[in-house]
């Protein structure tokens, strides 16, 4: 049995001839949130004081599907105006809050105080809560961020680092992901811009090398596998080529006393 209504509000202004081409796609979503979620739903048109035919189109769509309802205002009041007036006195009071709940984590204290108490977001509130707390860095909240993909089922967030204006890495909860693979199970993931993190990331010296000879000597094959297990960069000359550098070595492999040692190039 559905337990749990979903309204979703168009503000249409001056649309007469798009608006017979976005109805089907709306109902077509609508259908397939219907099906998925134990809800009712309906489609809120708010004529935003148009003076074209508008209306007229409204309640003829109206007409054909019973699940849609309309509002239609005086004049024009813009967009976000427009979104809102049809909508419950708590739940617009609330969509107008997200814009100021932003900051460090004490915003957490005034979105509980600013929002319905329903239990996802008091739930949603008491995640973020977690997440903030002792982890040693800085945190900033944005409850009005709409920056994500349509699988994120929980928070998203980014990642800066001091002196760079971009997020270094991207990343969120998608716990649904899995349902279209037969599972839907707890997941997350990040996405980072190599770019950007090398820029930000410290200098480091480049490690300098060891020259090795190229011979068909398997202690001295043994040798350069230890060496490179190790952490070691070794660089084996081309035939052809000894003695003509191997780039930024320091040190080489030689045969000293018929073993393959480690030693410093002069």
């Amino acid at each position: 049995m559905a337990h749990d209504h979903l309204t979703v509000v168009v503000a249409a202004f001056n649309e007469a001839d798009s608006l017979p081409l976005l109805q089907p796609r709306i109902a077509a979503a609508l259908d397939e949130v219907l099906a998925e979620h134990a809800v009712v739903g309906r489609v809120l048109y708010v004529d935003d004081g148009s003076s074209d035919g508008t209306w007229p189109v409204l309640q003829a769509m109206a007409a054909a599907d019973p699940r849609i309802a309309l509002l239609r205002l005086s004049r024009n009041f813009g967009k976000e105006l427009a979104l809102t007036a049809g909508l419950d006195r708590v739940t617009r009071q609330a969509l107008r809050s997200l814009p100021g709940l932003y900051g460090d984590a004490s915003v957490l204290a005034l979105a509980r105080a600013a929002l319905p108490g329903h239990p996802e977001i008091l739930a949603a509130l008491d995640d973020l809560a977690c997440l903030s707390r002792d982890n040693g860095l800085p945190v900033s909240i944005d409850l009005a961020d709409l920056r994500g993909y349509r699988y994120h089922s929980g928070v998203v967030f980014s990642a800066y680092a001091p002196g760079w204006p971009n997020a270094v890495a991207l990343g969120g909860r998608y716990d649904e992901v899995g349902k279209a693979f037969g599972r839907a199970r707890p997941a997350t993931g990040f996405s980072m811009d190599l770019r950007d993190l090398a820029q930000v990331a410290p200098a480091m010296p480049d490690p300098m090398g060891i020259r090795a000879p190229h011979a068909q000597d398997p202690a001295l094959v043994a040798q350069i596998e230890r060496l490179r297990d190790g952490g070691e960069v070794v660089v084996v000359e081309l035939p052809g080529h000894e003695g003509c550098g191997a780039g930024a070595c320091d040190r080489e492999l030689a045969r000293v006393d018929g073993k393959w040692q480690v030693r410093k190039l002069d």
